[in-house]
């Protein structure tokens, strides 16, 4: 490894927050505050209610046109395939 990929690699935050681990459900953070959005779609996103990692993820599974994204309040953003992954291991209350 060369030494800036080191340093790099040091930088980097660690693996944390709503989401530890795709597949780790006991470390997933399913009240972390989530906004979903879907694209193509003609809504402003003002008009978007924040909700929690897990309403948005089940909401994503009942989205019948456009892409469903899901932006966290840490600024992250997951794409459709995280989504997939997160839904599959979304427990049932």
């Amino acid at each position: 490894m060369t030494r800036r990929r080191k340093e790099f690699a040091q930088a980097r935050p660690q693996c944390g927050g709503p989401l530890a681990s795709m597949s780790d459900r006991i470390r997933t953070d399913w009240t972390a505050p989530a906004q979903l959005v879907v694209w193509p779609d003609d809504r402003d996103t003002d008009e978007r209610p924040t909700t929690t990692l897990r309403e948005a993820v089940a909401e994503a599974g009942r989205v019948a046109t456009g892409t469903p994204w899901i932006v966290l309040a840490d600024g992250r953003i997951l794409r459709p395939g995280q989504i997939a992954a997160l839904r599959a291991v979304l427990p049932s209350d």
